[in-house]
C-alpha cells in the first residue's frame, strides 16, 4: 500500500520574504514518500495565489513535495490587478516564485477607472491585448512575459507622452510592473511596431 490519503478542503502555504503564497483545492490525494518526496493530486477549485496578487485557477493539479513544482491537468485563468489571461496549462515553482504558462497563453488588461498609479496607465495605455504560445511570471521581479510569435494591441491612452506602441509583433515581450520606476515594455528579436503620436490620439 501507498498509505495515500484522501483529503478535503486543502490549504498548502509557502512562506517567503515577500509573504505567502498558497495553493488550495476542495480535494485532494494525498501520497506521502521519505525525505519531503510525497506527491499531491489536486482537483476541483484549484486556486494558487501570490502574495503579490497573481492568482491561477485551474481544474487540476500535481504538487511534487521534493522538486517544490506544481503542474496543471488542463487549461488555466489567471489574474493580476488589472491584467488576466488564459493558457492551455502551467507549472508552479514554489522556490522561485515563478508560473510559466505553456499553450495560446492569451492575456487582457483593462485599465482601473480614476487610477492614475495602475500598472496600465504607467504604460501609457487603457487597454491590453496580448498574445503567444508561451508565457511567465516572475513574482519577484514583478513581470510578464510572453515568448513564440508574440503580438500586441493596445488602446494607447491620448494623454500620455511620447510614444507608444499600439502594435507590436515579436519573438519575445516583457513587460516590466515596478513601484518605484516607469513601468516599461521591453521586446527581443526582430521587431514590427506600429506607433501612434500623441497629436492623432485624439
Amino acid at each position: 500500500t501507498d498509505n495515500h490519503q484522501r483529503l478535503e478542503g486543502v490549504k498548502i502555504e509557502f512562506p517567503g520574504a515577500q509573504g505567502v503564497d498558497t495553493l488550495s483545492a476542495k480535494e485532494a490525494l494525498f501520497i506521502p514518500g521519505a525525505e519531503r518526496a510525497f506527491k499531491i493530486f489536486l482537483e476541483d477549485e484549484v486556486v494558487l495565489s501570490l502574495a503579490d496578487g497573481l492568482t491561477v485557477r485551474s481544474a487540476a493539479m500535481v504538487f511534487d513535495g521534493k522538486s517544490g513544482k506544481g503542474e496543471t491537468a488542463g487549461a488555466v485563468e489567471f489574474r493580476r490587478g488589472e491584467v488576466s489571461g488564459s493558457s492551455e496549462g502551467a507549472t508552479f515553482d514554489s522556490v522561485s516564485r515563478r508560473v510559466d504558462f505553456v499553450g495560446r497563453v492569451s492575456v487582457l488588461g483593462t485599465r482601473s477607472a480614476n487610477n492614475p498609479d495602475s500598472d496600465l496607465s504607467r504604460l501609457g495605455i487603457s487597454g491590453l491585448r496580448l498574445t503567444g504560445e508561451k508565457g511567465w511570471i516572475e513574482a519577484k521581479d514583478r513581470s510578464l512575459q510572453l515568448s513564440d510569435g508574440v503580438k500586441m494591441d493596445a488602446d494607447v491612452d491620448p494623454a500620455s507622452k511620447g510614444l507608444v506602441p499600439n502594435s507590436i509583433s515579436t519573438r519575445s515581450l516583457e513587460i516590466r510592473f515596478d513601484e518605484t520606476a516607469p513601468t516599461e515594455i521591453v521586446a527581443s528579436g526582430a521587431l514590427n511596431a506600429k506607433f501612434l503620436p500623441t497629436a492623432l490620439r485624439q
